[in-house]
């Protein structure tokens, strides 16, 4: 099954998520022209990111699964409320790209018969076809070669476990501490129960499947995030993975947890990161601040001579770990702020103090 969740297959191809088939098969032509490792020598990788873009989006299937994962059926429909005409920044991006195929396309035909002019031998006339005929070849036959050399998975007759899934779930610091819950689209693959994976029916393509051999599911699941939860903690769905096969286990869902920066709290594994600002008088003199912590506020004591970008640390006022059932620990990093508009008894006092350092 492909990660849906890894790439955004619209910003690849350069078209808005309504596009509709003709202005993505535009949009393949035209990066086609550009990119295609017999045009481009450097764009196989660029092309091949196209052409997997590309394969989901012109079809129908594949593109509404990929739609539901990402959110973007929910978009799509907002956006169809608010105007079901195209927008004048839509017809202008399509008009860019009329205008630069014909504009790739003429210069190729150019180049093609400069070089007919200077080569005679048949080999050269064999490559003398025009851009379109070369770019019609290219995408009639290009998606058609894994479809006809590969073999189904599902003709093994051993068991075969199912595959897990990984997927990123975003997490503001708040639910981190308190814990949430959150429902997440899940899009499972499964055998064709028709077919039974085997792509033919009566010798014909399985019309259930329409000759994939396995059929995809939409699923939503409710999952619990547990308070104290550290940044990139991996949870785990079990059997929610793609099913088995032939009595094969099922894979598991893998859920890891990116929480969002606070305006205050920084996070690096289990510790928790901030920064406080004190006076110049309060770093050379010592003090006491109150900190905020993840549980409420605690007292930090400042010694006589502390340095700006000087760190200290809160034992145990971190994030809580399952695995080591230990907590983590509060860095404070200390930052000395200078009034920016000083009174005339202060700038006396900061000279008196100047005058006192130059005669040391």
């Amino acid at each position: 099954m492909k990660n849906y969740t890894s790439k955004d297959y619209y910003k690849i191809l350069g078209v808005p998520v309504d596009a509709k088939p003709e202005e993505i098969k535009k949009a393949f032509r035209l990066a086609t022209v550009k990119y295609h490792p017999d045009v481009n020598k450097n764009g196989e990788k660029i092309f091949m990111e196209i052409k997997e873009a590309y394969e989901v989006l012109i079809d129908e299937n594949e593109r509404r699964n990929y739609d539901f994962v990402k959110g973007y059926d929910l978009l799509k429909k907002q956006n169809f409320q608010k105007n079901k005409k195209s927008s004048k920044a839509e017809q202008k991006q399509n008009y860019h790209y009329e205008n630069e195929y014909k504009k790739t396309q003429s210069d190729v035909s150019e180049e093609q018969t400069k070089t007919a002019k200077d080569n005679n031998s048949a080999a050269t006339e064999k490559k003398e076809k025009t851009f379109n005929e070369t770019l019609k070849d290219i995408v009639g036959d290009l998606f058609s070669q894994n479809k006809n050399s590969a073999k189904s998975d599902y003709d093994e007759t051993e068991k075969k476990d199912g595959e897990d899934i990984t997927m990123p779930i975003e997490i503001s610091f708040k639910e981190a501490i308190n814990g949430t819950n959150r429902k997440i689209n899940v899009l499972h693959t499964e055998i064709c129960p028709v077919c039974q994976g085997k792509k033919f029916v009566n010798g014909g393509h399985c019309k259930y499947c329409k000759g994939t051999g396995e059929v995809s599911l939409h699923k939503k699941l409710n999952v619990k995030i547990p308070p104290h939860t550290e940044n990139n903690k991996k949870i785990r769905l079990k059997n929610e993975g793609t099913k088995g096969l032939k009595g094969g286990k099922n894979g598991h869902l893998y859920l890891i947890v990116k929480i969002t920066d606070d305006s205050f709290f920084r996070f690096e594994g289990n510790n928790v990161c901030c920064e406080t600002e004190i006076t110049p008088y309060e770093a050379a003199l010592g003090c006491e601040k109150d900190i905020k912590t993840l549980s409420g506020t605690a007292k930090l004591k400042i010694p006589q001579g502390t340095s700006s970008g000087q760190k200290f640390r809160l034992a145990q006022e971190g994030l809580f770990d399952e695995t080591t059932k230990t907590k983590g620990d509060q860095i404070v990093t200390i930052k000395i702020k200078v009034a920016e508009n000083l009174s005339e008894q202060e700038k006396k006092l900061y000279e008196e103090l100047r005058k006192l350092a130059d005669k040391k």
